[in-house]
């Protein structure tokens, strides 16, 4: 029962799950150690990423590596779109709004390729999508701005 509540509940299903688990083992108590041990550890980590962002973001080498890295998110995303695709895409209209789309990407961003490289990659090989990204990021340091 806890499952379908935690299912319901708008926000992540990890988080939900964890508050209703630790509520059920400690009370308030245990719901409040529950967000905070899912929460804290990625909201530092962005903190961190974000001073550092802050200090080091004007240099070469950031922006390109974050711009592999964005390449690589779109290729997640797109593996995801896929996944969701199969049963979902069943008029015309579907197919040109997708292209339309994906002619905008590409004109706003020059990314496209790589981001198909790692759709593909995803689709063919189910490669870790963490370490794409990394390795996308090393792309990026590599491809000239």
């Amino acid at each position: 029962m806890e499952l379908s509540i935690s299912q319901s509940l708008p926000g992540l299903n990890a988080t939900n799950m964890a508050v209703i688990v630790g509520e059920k083992l400690r009370g308030v108590m245990g719901a409040s150690a529950a967000i905070i041990g899912i929460c804290l550890p990625g909201s530092v980590l962005m903190f961190a990423v974000g001073i550092f962002y802050h200090q080091h973001g004007d240099h070469a080498f950031v922006t390109a590596a974050l711009k592999g890295m964005a390449a690589a998110a779109v290729g997640l995303i797109l593996s995801t779109v896929v996944s969701l695709s199969k049963n979902s895409l069943s008029h015309n209209f579907d197919f040109v709004f997708i292209a339309m789309t994906v002619i905008a990407v590409n004109r706003l961003y020059l990314g496209g390729g790589h981001a198909v490289a790692v759709l593909l990659t995803l689709l063919r090989y189910k490669v870790n999508p963490a370490l794409l990204v990394l390795a996308s990021a090393g792309v990026g340091l590599l491809i000239p701005a």
